[in-house]
């Protein structure tokens, strides 16, 4: 029995035909309440969840309040990654692996004495913004 399909994939525009499929009831409850949320009958979410998955995160994002959300989301994310490599650069890196898991005594700017041990590469950073004062008239 040949089971090859030879036609092209329809478009949206194209009629669409119906395909069944067996499922446990709480799948499809599943199935029903998360297309609900995302303002989709069950048909549409099977079908998109079927088609290619950008596909899928392109149709939600220009047509669903949460794609609006991961849209906001993403760009926050991805703010918050280029903050982080500012942070975590090369240089407190390469600090931080002379530094891992020594001891360091030393006065901060404010006169007080402080012990700190190099666990993380924050520890790096505390040492160096706690080891100066910028003058006030600046």
């Amino acid at each position: 029995m040949n089971t090859e399909v030879n036609e092209e994939m329809p478009t949206a525009s194209a009629n669409k035909v119906t395909v069944g499929f067996k499922c446990r009831p709480a799948l499809k409850k599943q199935l029903s309440s998360i297309a609900s949320e995302l303002g989709f009958t069950v048909s549409e979410f099977v079908e998109a969840l079927l088609a290619d998955f950008t596909d899928l995160e392109t149709y939600i994002a220009n047509n669903n309040s949460i794609g609006e959300k991961n849209r906001v989301l993403s760009f926050e994310l991805e703010a918050a990654q280029k903050k982080l490599a500012f942070y975590e650069c090369p240089l407190l890196e390469g600090f931080f692996k002379r530094l891992k898991n020594k001891e360091l005594h030393f006065t901060d700017y404010e006169g007080n004495s402080v012990d700190i041990t190099f666990n993380s590469i924050q520890d790096v950073y505390q040492l160096m913004i706690r080891s100066f004062k910028i003058s006030d008239n600046l």
